[in-house]
C-alpha cells in the first residue's frame, strides 16, 4: 500500500497576493470562470468576441496592451465554417488563437476532462496560452463522469481549476441551463451544483427583459468569490458578413450598462397578474413622464411607494415604450416616453394614415395621454389633438 505524507504549511511564511484580473471583476487569471445561459442566446459569440479582445491585447485588466495567446476546446462548432468566421468578425489576432485537440492512438479528438489534463498541460504551456476557451464544458467530460452528481463533478473540475492556477491559465467555460422553474439562478445551471461551486465566476447570459423578443442580451454576474458582483451590461448581437465570397457570421456590439439588472431578473418566472394592476402601473408612469424625463431612481422610488410590484412595473415600461436614456458623465439614467409615445404597436398596420395604431388603441385623446410625437394621436388643422382613426368613425 502506498504510503502518503502530510504536509503543513505556516501561512506566516506566505506572502499575500492580490487577485489579477483578464476582465476587472468579472474573470480573473488563472481561475475557471463559467458562462452559463440558454441555447441560443450568443454565448459562444460572446467567449469568440472575448477572445479576440484578449488576443490583441484590448481588454480592460492586468493585461491590458499585452496580446496573448487563447487556446479554444469546442465540441458543438465546426472550426473552418462557424469559428474562424466569427474570429475575423470580431477582429481576432489569429496567430494568438489555437484550437486543442488531442492524439489517441494515432487519431486526433477532442479534449476530454480530466482525462487529457496531462496532455492539455503541455499544449498550453508550448503555445504560451493564457486563457482556455471550454465550449460547452459538459461536452469535454467522460462518459463515466453523470454530470448530475455533485461528487463526479468536483473530481473532475477540481484538477481543472488546479490547472489553471499552477499555469497561470484562466479557464472560461460555456454551461447550459436547464429547464427548472427555480428562480435562483445557481440552480439554473444544468447538472450537479458542482459546476457553480468550482467557479470563482459565474456570468449569466440572457434575453434583455425590456426587450425580450429582440437582439439585446444582458450580461449579468451571478457569482463570484474574488469581489462584489460586477454591474450587468448590454450587448447586441449582429449579422456580418466575411471574407470573399462573403460568409455570414455574428458579431457582438457592446450596449453599456444595464442599470438596476440582476442575475435572477434574467431567469426569473413571470408570475400571472391582474390586468388591472398592469393598468393601473401604465398610468402612473404615464403620469410621472408625461413633463418629460425623470430621473430612473426617482421613478422606481415613486412607484414602489405607489406599491407598484417592481415586474408589474417593468411589464408595463416595456408596453409603453419607455426609453432608459444616461445623461452627462459619468451621468444618471433617466426614463422618458419613446418617439412612438405610449402605446408602442402590436400588431400590423392597417392603413397608410395610420401606420403604427395598434389593435390596442385609445378610443380617445384624453385616454391616450397623448402628446406631440404619439403615433396613436394626430393633430387636426385647428390645434385640436384627437387619436387617429377618429375621423373615419374607427374609434368612437
Amino acid at each position: 500500500m502506498a504510503k502518503h505524507d502530510g504536509i503543513v504549511s505556516c501561512l506566516a511564511d506566505l506572502t499575500a497576493e492580490p487577485v489579477q484580473w483578464l476582465w476587472p471583476g468579472r474573470v480573473a487569471r488563472g481561475k475557471l470562470s463559467l458562462l452559463v445561459g440558454d441555447p441560443g442566446l450568443g454565448k459562444s459569440t460572446l467567449m469568440i468576441e472575448q477572445a479576440a479582445r484578449w488576443s490583441r491585447g484590448q481588454l480592460e485588466g492586468d493585461l491590458r496592451g499585452q496580446p496573448v495567446t487563447v487556446a479554444l476546446a469546442t465540441a458543438e462548432d465546426a472550426i473552418a465554417q462557424v469559428v474562424v468566421p466569427r474570429l475575423h468578425a470580431a477582429g481576432a489576432d489569429l496567430e494568438r488563437v489555437v484550437i486543442v485537440t488531442v492524439q489517441r492512438d494515432g487519431l486526433t479528438g477532442g479534449l476530454v476532462l480530466p482525462d487529457d489534463l496531462g496532455a492539455l498541460r503541455e499544449r498550453l504551456l508550448v503555445a504560451g496560452a493564457r486563457v482556455l476557451v471550454v465550449d460547452p464544458l459538459v461536452a469535454h467530460l467522460p462518459g463515466d463522469v453523470n454530470s448530475h452528481r455533485d461528487q463526479d463533478v468536483r473530481r473532475a473540475l477540481a484538477p481543472l481549476a488546479r490547472l489553471a492556477e499552477e499555469t497561470a491559465a484562466t479557464v472560461n467555460a460555456i454551461v447550459h441551463l436547464n429547464k427548472s422553474q427555480v428562480s435562483h439562478v445557481l440552480g439554473r445551471v444544468c447538472g450537479s451544483v458542482g459546476f457553480v461551486a468550482a467557479a470563482r465566476s459565474v456570468l449569466l447570459l440572457g434575453p434583455d427583459p425590456e426587450d425580450t423578443e429582440g437582439p439585446t442580451r444582458v450580461l449579468a454576474h451571478a457569482k463570484s468569490n474574488l469581489s462584489p458582483l460586477a454591474p450587468a451590461l448590454r450587448l447586441r448581437i449582429e449579422e456580418r458578413h466575411v471574407g470573399e465570397p462573403p460568409i455570414r457570421t455574428s458579431a457582438l456590439v457592446w450596449c453599456g450598462e444595464a442599470q438596476g439588472v440582476s442575475a435572477s431578473d434574467l431567469i426569473a418566472p413571470e408570475a400571472p397578474e391582474e390586468p388591472s394592476k398592469r393598468t393601473e402601473a401604465r398610468q402612473a408612469i404615464l403620469e410621472l413622464l408625461g413633463g418629460g424625463p425623470v430621473e430612473a431612481k426617482a421613478a422606481k422610488a415613486e412607484l414602489n411607494r405607489r406599491g407598484v410590484a417592481t415586474r408589474t412595473w417593468k411589464r408595463a415600461k416595456r408596453e409603453l415604450g419607455v426609453r432608459s436614456i444616461k445623461r452627462g458623465f459619468p451621468g444618471e439614467w433617466y426614463w422618458e416616453l419613446g418617439p412612438e409615445g405610449c402605446h408602442p404597436p402590436k400588431t400590423a398596420p392597417f392603413d397608410a394614415q395610420a401606420p403604427n395604431r395598434s389593435e390596442e388603441a385609445p378610443k380617445n385623446a384624453e385616454e391616450c395621454h397623448v402628446r406631440e410625437g404619439c403615433h396613436a394621436a394626430r393633430r387636426d388643422d385647428d390645434g385640436t389633438l384627437r387619436a387617429r382613426g377618429w375621423e373615419e368613425g374607427r374609434i368612437p
